[in-house]
């Protein structure tokens, strides 16, 4: 069996995640949002559910995005969905001045 075989990619599943470093004042900001308690407490289904990953040792908030080849107009799309969740839970937070990042990430099960 061949490393590239059909049979050895069967568990490898690749992701996209688009979001935000969460630093320690975006970390004080959803400690205090009753809204994103209540969202830990219980997710709200109809929303794309917002959740930490790890990428380069550093801690990031925003979401996976489960579409083959995105285009640059849905990653737009996706960077204000993300911008507009951290309005809603953090009100007191300017989301714009946060950098977005985009990064794949690799799942073998």
């Amino acid at each position: 069996m061949s490393l590239g075989s059909a049979d050895a990619l069967k568990g490898i599943c690749a992701k996209i995640f688009i979001g935000v470093y969460l630093n320690s004042e975006l970390n004080m900001h959803l400690r205090n949002s009753s809204t994103w308690q209540q969202v830990l407490i219980l997710p709200n289904q109809s929303e794309q559910a917002l959740c930490k990953s790890t990428y380069q040792d550093r801690e990031y908030l925003g979401f996976f995005i489960d579409h083959g080849e995105p285009t640059l107009d849905q990653i737009k799309e996706w960077e204000q969905s993300l911008r507009d969740s951290l309005k809603t839970h953090c009100p007191d937070l300017i989301p714009e001045q946060l950098d977005v990042k985009l990064f794949s990430q690799v799942f073998l099960s």
